[in-house]
């Protein structure tokens, strides 16, 4: 391409004008002045400059129309402010209810631990869990020779004891066979007559009687005796230490403390009971599934509000078809000490201030559903102010000027007018007012700023 174009301007070239020789030679002899390369090129150099300074103006000239144009339409939006959405709602009439709401963990209303009162090793385990046992039901049994060495003991020396009672017993019965005996000895009678002055006197004179002893004396008698009743106190002691080895041998047969559901099983046959007690583990739990609880904080600002006897509504993340009616069963008067995250929220509470100063509240649920398990996570509702035929309106829906509430309601010919109203009651999102307003009347809640406002006193 490079080229042609050379090609092209030779084609268009002026011929050469033919020189004479002689004015050749002249130029030969002739000095050539020095040419100022700067001044030559004069003209070139003006010609860019004109160009590079109108393009540079044209620049200057786009940019200053832009920033016109920003600041105009800048000034435009100051000036003119675009017209605001008017937000409304509706007054409405009916029942009102305020809730103080809480979150906690489903457990049995009732339940006991089976742990055994004596060391050893589990030698049986009679139930699983899920079983129902009733109170007395054997839920495991340990094996422990201690104490069947100390019943065997116990047994031995029971028996001593009885054979000695026994031994005095017969002494004290041979020494009253041979107590004293009383034999009367009778002498033989001598007659002797005597003649005094004509008359015979007769004298008959006898022998004393006698009594013959064995040598069994009353101090043998009472020392036998005393025999007998250390002998008696001796078996006492072995027939106490002979039952208590029992009772405590009894202690290996495990058995349900109440009737209801086994809820955990953590023992085997051949689990050291030790071990457990080291792990704070229960080998078994029973419980009555027939009411199940919710215990959840509620937090000072709200607890008043709380009384024994509300009804309250429990849901639960684990069924989010099953809600259970419950009732509060208890109210503690002293401050949780629970490490739970969980806490108490009250509808309508001006503050969520206190929520560390929380006070534990049992919720019972009566019938519960069967798929309903210990531990699931639960919340629930206590219902702690019912107002029926209430004028409620939306809490946003109400405005304050020197603490006085007032809303704001839309006129048909598009004005607005301002009414005082009373607060009665609220909860999170609505509130109880008395005020000159009725149900179905559209309540602004954002202001406009084409809408006119007017005081329901000036009217």
């Amino acid at each position: 391409m490079f080229q042609d174009a050379h090609q092209g301007a030779n084609r268009n070239a002026v011929p050469p004008i033919p020189i004479d020789a002689s004015v050749t030679d002249a130029m030969s002899h002739q000095e050539i002045a020095p040419i100022d390369s700067m001044a030559s090129f004069e003209p070139v150099a003006d010609a860019a400059k004109r160009r590079g300074s109108h393009k540079g103006r044209t620049i200057v000239i786009v940019v200053c129309v832009i920033v016109v144009l920003i600041i105009g339409y800048g000034i435009s939006q100051l000036f003119n402010e675009p017209e605001q959405t008017v937000q409304t709602s509706v007054v409405s009439r009916g029942t009102f209810q305020k809730n103080v709401e809480g979150k906690g963990n489903l457990e049995a209303y009732s339940s006991a631990e089976a742990s055994a009162e004596v060391s050893g090793i589990v030698d049986q385990v009679m139930v699983g869990e899920g079983d129902t046992v009733h109170a007395g039901d054997v839920l495991y049994t340990i094996k422990n020779d201690s104490l069947d060495d100390k019943v065997t003991q116990a047994y031995s020396q029971l028996v001593a004891a009885q054979n000695s009672l026994t031994e005095h017993k017969n002494s004290m019965n041979a020494l009253r066979n041979q107590q004293t005996t009383t034999t009367t000895i009778t002498p033989s009678s001598t007659t002797s007559s005597k003649t005094t002055s004509g008359t015979t006197q007769s004298t008959t004179s006898s022998g004393s009687s006698g009594v013959a002893t064995t040598g069994v004396t009353s101090t043998d008698i009472a020392n036998a005796q005393l025999q007998i009743d250390s002998a008696q106190s001796t078996l006492d002691a072995a027939q106490s230490s002979y039952d208590t080895a029992v009772a405590e041998a009894a202690k290996r047969t495990v058995t349900a403390p109440m009737d209801g559901a086994v809820l955990t099983v953590n023992v085997v046959p051949g689990t050291t009971l030790q071990s457990l007690t080291q792990a704070n583990k229960a080998p078994m739990t029973i419980a009555d599934l027939s009411k199940m609880c919710i215990r959840i904080p509620v937090s000072e600002v709200d607890i008043e509000q709380v009384k024994i006897g509300q009804e309250a509504t429990v849901t639960f993340d684990a069924l989010s078809d099953v809600t259970a009616k419950a009732s509060v069963a208890h109210i503690a008067n002293v401050q949780s000490t629970s490490g739970t995250s969980t806490s108490s929220a009250s509808s309508g509470s001006s503050t969520s201030a206190s929520q560390s100063v929380r006070y534990e509240v049992t919720l019972m649920i009566d019938n519960p559903d069967p798929r309903l398990k210990s531990g699931m996570t639960a919340h629930s509702a206590i219902l702690v102010q019912s107002l029926d035929q209430s004028l409620i309106v939306p809490t946003v829906a109400i405005h304050s000027q020197s603490d006085a509430p007032y809303v704001v309601k839309e006129m048909d010919d598009g004005t607005s007018l301002q009414i005082p109203v009373s607060i009665t009651a609220s909860n999170d999102s609505d509130s109880v007012v008395q005020g000159n307003i009725a149900a179905g009347d559209n309540l602004i809640i954002g202001s406009s700023s084409s809408s006119h406002t007017s005081s329901a006193e000036s009217r």
